[in-house]
């Protein structure tokens, strides 16, 4: 089927990623440099399963893809890897289960470079340093603002959705849904974005700590939530 071909071809695509970063490790090696490097792999977005340049990438079992305001679609996964993890404290083979958003990067290398970024006080990023380093540490980042997408569903109409908000383990989505998905690949959206906090709304709250594939809407359940995150 298309489907079975296009992750064939993507299996083949990592595979050859994988390949070439290992060129890039063995230069690396090669030049003695590696004891001194930190590799970071991260991502924006996660892979497009229902709208955007569908090839066979999988977000399972989150729901939904790029594109939308799912899980599937604004979270991804990461790791750190190479020798300056143990220069820096970092413990190997942990999961780190706190928020990060990809431009709390820019703030944390820095710190571990030594280095002070001007304006600092204007960074969208906070340093992830101490979290990273310590388990058990506060949660340097605790909501991060998911935002809005848009999908258009012809030559001449868009549907945007959202906004949509994080507050630890509590997500909430302003309208009746968060963009494309494997149930409904054509959700009927806003012409324009609209404003968030719109008093005569509707509302997805979803409680990630029991419910990851944003299953069940808790919003009637939960008021007071619903309240603080609106």
């Amino acid at each position: 089927t298309e489907w079975d071909m296009q992750r064939k071809i993507y299996a083949g695509m990592l595979t050859a990623a994988d390949d070439a970063i290992g060129q890039v490790v063995r230069a690396y090696q090669e030049a003695g440099l590696w004891d001194d490097t930190l590799v970071i792999f991260t991502t924006d977005n996660g892979g497009p399963t229902t709208t955007g340049c569908i090839t066979g990438a999988s977000n399972y079992p989150k729901r939904g893809g790029k594109c939308s305001l799912w899980e599937g679609g604004t979270t991804g996964d990461g790791f750190l890897s190479g020798p300056a993890l143990s220069r820096l404290g970092i413990p190997s083979g942990k999961r780190f289960r706190s928020l990060f958003h990809v431009v709390d990067w820019f703030p944390t290398i820095a710190e571990w470079i030594d280095v002070v970024p001007l304006h600092q006080n204007e960074l969208d990023g906070k340093s992830q340093a101490e979290s990273l380093q310590q388990d058990g540490a506060p949660p340097a980042r605790t909501e991060l603002f998911i935002g809005f997408v848009q999908q258009a569903s012809s030559d001449t109409i868009n549907n945007w959705f959202g906004p949509s908000l994080r507050h630890l383990n509590w997500k909430i989505v302003q309208g009746d849904y968060a963009g494309p998905d494997e149930y409904n690949p054509n959700p009927s959206g806003t012409v324009n974005p609209m404003p968030g906090g719109l008093s005569n709304s509707t509302y997805l709250l979803f409680d990630l700590n029991q419910d990851p594939l944003e299953r069940v809407n808790v919003a009637d359940d939960y008021p007071d939530v619903l309240q603080d995150m609106i």
